[in-house]
């Protein structure tokens, strides 16, 4: 009788081991599928804003006369931010290149390239001129 109550004992310690154990992998199983969504939804924006960006600068090599409003939304909300990117990336690596720079006596065309196009590209030319 004994020995009955303690296998019936350990079977069911092992039979809510296994659940315990099958709902763990369910659950890791699922956190996998919503990442696999994840990531592949972000693939497809990433492709779809690509595409009508792409076709936002080709406009903008046909109507060289012409603003158009998809430019100037181009403009504004990628191309100015890329802009402002550059500026700060450019100042970062024009301080560091500043000793090899002025080793090399050619500070104010390092500063030039790395800050000043960056910044004109940026802050000087009319929203939508791509």
């Amino acid at each position: 009788m004994q020995i009955q109550g303690i296998e019936t004992n350990l079977e069911r310690i092992i039979r809510c081991q296994k659940e315990r154990v099958g709902k763990l992998f369910y659950k890791e199983a699922y956190m996998r599928t919503i990442a696999k969504k994840t990531v592949v939804m972000l693939l497809v924006v990433v492709f779809v804003t690509t595409v009508f960006a792409s076709g936002s600068f080709a406009q903008a090599v046909i109507q060289d006369d012409e603003i158009s409003t998809e430019n100037m939304v181009v403009d504004a909300v990628l191309v100015r931010p890329l802009g402002l990117c550059a500026v700060v990336l450019g100042v970062g690596l024009f301080i560091i290149s500043l000793p090899f720079s002025a080793l090399g006596k050619n500070v104010k065309q390092a500063g030039q390239k790395l800050v000043v196009a960056p910044a004109k590209f940026t802050f000087t030319r009319p929203l939508g001129d791509l």
